[in-house]
């Protein structure tokens, strides 16, 4: 009978709730989501497009959002009403278009 690759190279796998992950690879957590059609299909024509598996894309789209600052994810998820956002912008937009003043310097 032949062995399983866990069992042949027990130093390289690792076993978590029946799914085998080499070692070196972040642990994976296993949710479930429920999505719109919208964004089913949405996911699926990224993960199409991309090559990318769709829980790969998802975790990197979760990573990322979580690594966001706390306004930018308020807003994504739109718990800023839409004349807080648009106040936001254009605030960001004066910013942005101040000349940046130097280190040290003074005028």
């Amino acid at each position: 009978m032949a062995l399983a690759p866990w069992e042949k190279y027990p130093d390289v796998f690792v076993m978590c709730r029946h799914l085998a992950y080499t070692k070196g690879m972040a642990k994976r957590h296993t949710i479930g989501i429920e999505l719109t059609t919208i964004a089913s299909r949405a996911l699926d024509e990224v993960c199409k497009r991309t090559g990318i598996p769709k829980r790969e894309v998802v975790s990197r789209a979760l990573t990322w959002f979580a690594r966001q600052d706390p306004i930018y994810q308020a807003i994504i998820l739109d718990l800023i009403p839409d004349l807080t956002v648009d106040e936001i912008r254009r605030k960001a937009a004066k910013v942005s278009k101040r000349p940046s003043q130097k280190k040290g310097k003074r005028p």
